[in-house]
């Protein structure tokens, strides 16, 4: 039996209310107001995803240094809000390693909350990921972030043009019976990544100058 829109709707004010009150208890403090970044999530992240972070949170928390709940809340909101020294700070109250494992989910959980729609993608590595949080506003970091993306894309293809020269001279060889265009070959790619471009060259042109690696 399919379940009414009304009793849908107060099972997902429920979830809500209840993600809600979550959401306070790892954040809330006297010390710094954070009441919109909730629904800043909602807005960019699947529930889902706002819950796995919620519950990432809970799980780092739990592995730190045990301190004071609204102290605790402090200190991240403190990083979260680029309060000076931020980082120091939280990295001593909760004991934190340069470098460990906590840290680092500590890094990772912070850079969701600041910047989630970049936090869903892949190829955001831990140190950009670190020197974004470590910039003067939200802003400022998504301009690192966009610059040092722009820098990737443009390295990957000038080395995809690199690789299609290798194609090419490797096609024009009366040995190889395949001389389909490398536009062919990769099909509608115009809405490919440069990176994975990259790979699928990478391994091709691998592939015919060591046929017998693939055997």
């Amino acid at each position: 039996m399919n379940s009414s829109p009304e009793r849908e709707g107060v099972a997902l004010n429920e979830d809500m209310s209840q993600l809600r009150n979550q959401y306070d208890r790892l954040h809330s403090n006297k010390w710094h107001n954070d009441d919109q970044s909730l629904e800043r999530l909602l807005g960019a992240a699947s529930v889902s995803k706002v819950k796995e972070y919620l519950d990432g949170l809970a799980e780092a928390y739990s592995k730190a240094r045990t301190i004071r709940e609204e102290l605790r809340n402090r200190r991240w909101l403190s990083f979260l809000l680029r309060k000076p020294d931020a980082w120091h700070g939280l990295a001593v109250n909760f004991n934190l390693q340069e470098g460990g494992e906590v840290g680092n989910q500590f890094i990772k959980l912070a850079f969701f909350h600041q910047y989630p729609i970049w936090a869903q993608q892949e190829n955001v590595s831990d140190k950009r990921m670190f020197d974004a949080l470590l910039t003067e506003s939200v802003a400022a970091g998504e301009k690192l972030l966009v610059s040092s993306s722009t820098e990737l894309i443009g390295v990957a293809s000038e080395v995809l043009a690199q690789l299609r020269n290798q194609y090419d001279q490797l096609h024009s060889n009366s040995r190889y019976n395949d001389h389909q265009s490398l536009e062919r070959l990769l099909g509608a790619s115009s809405g490919v990544c440069p990176i994975t471009l990259f790979i699928i060259l990478s391994l091709y042109t691998h592939q015919l100058i060591n046929p017998t690696c693939w055997t």
